[in-house]
């Protein structure tokens, strides 16, 4: 009885194991954009791949170097009932936010269009074009576990621009002769990834919970 006991608790924490194994987070994408030259314009994309509980709706930040290029419209898809573009006037940074209040993103749909973002190109160059401050929630209103592929714009035969971080860092105390070190970390574009926020359960807490009440049962039964 015993041995019996240990095998359908050994089976019970592998199944576990697999189902935590087996979940992956959704991607939202945004395509990298190119022109010849400045004056001219063109599209990129901002894209879900997948919304296994559906979408009912997301906010995210996107920046950009503002001497390079400038957000001229945005356009959102049919299901994005309410929407709004905060920054189209100038400035460096763009929030976009839509609402599915008809639920057309559906359980399972994938690929969805989130906008459709006109570039103008300013002078020749590259940006990044880095999203942040994002929000994106399923039908039930939990927050959709995701990663944010950044995308780029380029104006002109340059290299492409990557999203680099930079932060000055001040000493507490200043040794004359030694210079305020600076800390630079480079985040390459397009692999930035920012977990959902939201109650987690440990797949530990999990594990130990189910052998806790097997023993329990064993206990009781002898």
């Amino acid at each position: 009885m015993k041995t019996r006991l240990i095998f359908t608790l050994v089976a019970i924490v592998l199944a576990v194991s697999l189902l935590a194994g087996g979940a992956s987070a959704a991607t939202v994408t945004l395509s990298n954009g190119k022109v010849n030259g400045p004056g001219e314009q063109t599209t990129v994309h901002l894209v879900l791949d997948e919304a296994p509980a559906g979408l009912a709706g997301y906010a995210v930040n996107l920046s950009f170097d503002p001497t390079v290029v400038k957000i001229k419209t945005v356009d959102f898809p049919a299901w994005a009932l309410l929407k709004t573009a905060h920054g189209l006037d100038g400035g460096s940074e763009v929030r976009l936010m839509a609402v599915d209040l008809k639920k057309s993103v559906q359980p399972g749909a994938k690929n969805i269009e989130l906008a459709t973002i006109t570039v103008e190109g300013l002078k020749k160059g590259s940006t990044y074009l880095h999203m942040q401050r994002d929000k994106f929630d399923d039908d039930a209103d939990n927050p959709i576990t995701r990663s944010l592929a950044d995308g780029s714009f380029t104006v002109g035969d340059v290299p492409v621009a990557t999203y680099v971080l930079t932060t000055a860092v001040t000493p507490q105390a200043t040794v004359s002769g030694n210079p305020t070190p600076e800390v630079t970390g480079q985040l390459p574009a397009r692999k930035a990834t920012y977990a959902a926020t939201g109650p987690v359960v440990p797949v530990t807490g999990i594990i130990m919970s189910v052998i806790i009440i097997g023993i329990g049962g064993y206990l009781r039964r002898r």
